[in-house]
């Protein structure tokens, strides 16, 4: 008894039943963290393609503005949002990825024409704030002037943001104000199986559509999802 109570609260996902227990935590699928995992080409566009199409099918045409979040332990590669770009670009629409940082760390930053708040910086998008365990309300105010801007533009904007429940719930709370769904990824083995409780519990106090990824570091299962899929 001891033992299970000790693992209902500090122990981690380790399969993705575990995943599809909250049916309101839509869950898209399992993601490799390096491209290594992949192998052959033909397998990375099987699960990239998987991914996003249960991810269209999931958002539809309610979602414009994404809170992509990475919970403690996982690890989101790049080539999953450059996959999603390009599926979109396919159907004629267009996707903006801005990641959420520290001003103090922001670096050397150019105004993204006509923003307020959204910046450049080393080729990519960037919202600076003061901390990234909360946004000030002037943040916010700018924000939204930039986001009613943004839309004109494009189809759906992702801001991509590493967060934990227990440093981040306040930030959380004020950002969702802007965001229409989120996308929140776990890590195989990596984070603790209650922040899937918290972020259920986040949904059914916010009713904001939610989309769960594992990201995963065993090569082996992939290979058994490649193989059942081409089959």
């Amino acid at each position: 008894m001891l033992l299970a109570t000790l693992e209902y609260i500090f122990g981690k996902i380790s399969n993705e039943k575990e995943m599809l227990l909250f049916p309101d935590l839509h869950y898209l699928g399992k993601l490799p963290v390096s491209p290594d995992m992949f192998g052959a080409e033909s397998s990375k566009q099987l699960i990239f393609s998987a991914l996003t199409h249960r991810f269209q099918s999931i958002s539809g045409d309610n979602s414009h503005v994404v809170f992509a979040g990475s919970l403690p332990g996982a690890k989101v590669m790049q080539e999953f949002y450059s996959s999603l770009e390009w599926n979109y670009a396919m159907a004629g629409r267009k996707i903006l990825m801005i990641d959420i940082v520290s001003a103090d760390d922001a670096g050397e930053t150019q105004p993204m024409k006509d923003a307020s708040i959204i910046a450049c910086s080393d080729g990519r998008t960037i919202l600076p704030i003061t901390s990234r365990n909360y946004i000030l309300p002037p943040e916010l105010e700018m924000l939204k002037l930039d986001l009613t801007m943004l839309r004109e533009s494009y189809d759906l904007i992702f801001f991509r943001h590493p967060f934990s429940f227990r440093q981040d719930k306040l930030f959380l709370e004020e950002f969702i104000s802007v965001c229409d769904s989120m996308m929140i990824a776990f890590g195989f083995r990596k984070t603790y199986r209650k922040c899937l409780r918290a972020l259920n519990s986040f949904q059914h106090d916010t009713g904001l559509p939610v989309m769960t990824l594992l990201t995963d570091n065993v090569a082996a299962h992939f290979s058994k999802i490649t193989n059942r899929e081409i089959k």
